[in-house]
């Protein structure tokens, strides 16, 4: 499985995380500096998987990964709850990706039209070009461009 590089290291190893900025090695590895804006909103979609905000702790990220159904839906509630799209899926569960609705701005890996999995990011974790055309048709309700065949 490939690693984005801005998944936040105090997330639980699983498929759904939280990126952020990391703390280079001569930092105390107690700062992070997650993407997400605090606002509470996906915790309200995923209390049970995703950290407390609290004075102490204003990071968003995955402390424990779903086990059933039902955490399931509600860790992807939480991913598409996200204003700014730093929750994610990085799995290959072809009806998770489905679920999230194929969109690069929620998963790592995208659905091609021969049904083959596509992963989606650049090295440095941005979108690649034909993704971030996907994203950008989605969010503006337009027609959606197809997943490229690799």
């Amino acid at each position: 499985m490939r690693v984005h590089p801005r998944r936040l290291f105090c997330n639980v190893a699983g498929d759904f995380y939280a990126t952020g900025e990391n703390p280079t090695p001569d930092e105390p590895r107690s700062r992070r500096m997650g993407d997400c804006l605090t606002c509470h909103g996906p915790e309200s979609q995923a209390q049970e998987l995703l950290a407390e905000l609290t004075n102490d702790n204003r990071t968003t990220y995955f402390v424990r990964q779903p086990e059933t159904e039902l955490e399931t839906e509600r860790a992807c509630k939480a991913v598409q709850y996200c204003c700014v799209d730093a929750l994610r899926y990085a799995g290959q569960n072809a009806d998770i990706i489905s679920r999230l609705g194929n969109n690069p701005a929620h998963c790592d890996y995208l659905i091609g039209r021969d049904g083959r999995l596509v992963y989606c990011l650049e090295e440095n974790g941005e979108l690649l070009p034909w993704a971030a055309e996907i994203r950008n048709a989605i969010g503006m309700g337009i027609d959606v461009p197809p997943v490229p065949d690799v």
